[in-house]
């Protein structure tokens, strides 16, 4: 009976043992876990974060689109008024070389 007595503490024991085991591993799992969703939270942040970034960029894209277009029709219009500008020099530079003949003669 003793014998018995000895091997049911025995195997207490072991049991015991293993669900101390089992305990640690499950607190290790949930340090685990914890870790994880903070890194995920962390992430899920991160990604927002970007997200965000990327639609003040696509702004910021349009914006230099608008500016690129503005920028073209300026430069078109500045070609123009250059042009005129040249066409009525010319056009002062022979008056001036008539005036300068009859003032010859």
């Amino acid at each position: 009976m003793e014998d018995i007595l000895r091997q049911l503490l025995a195997g207490q024991k072991q049991i015991t043992e293993r669900f101390d085991l089992i305990d640690q591993q499950l607190d290790t799992l949930t340090e685990g876990q914890a870790s994880i969703n903070d890194r995920l939270d962390n992430l899920q942040d991160d990604l927002l974060s970007l997200s965000s970034d990327v639609s003040n960029l696509k702004g910021d894209v349009l914006a230099i689109r608008k500016d690129t277009t503005t920028l073209k029709k300026d430069a078109s219009a500045i070609k123009k008024d250059l042009r005129y500008a040249w066409e009525d020099i010319q056009k002062l530079d022979k008056r001036v070389h008539i005036h300068e003949n009859l003032i010859a003669k």
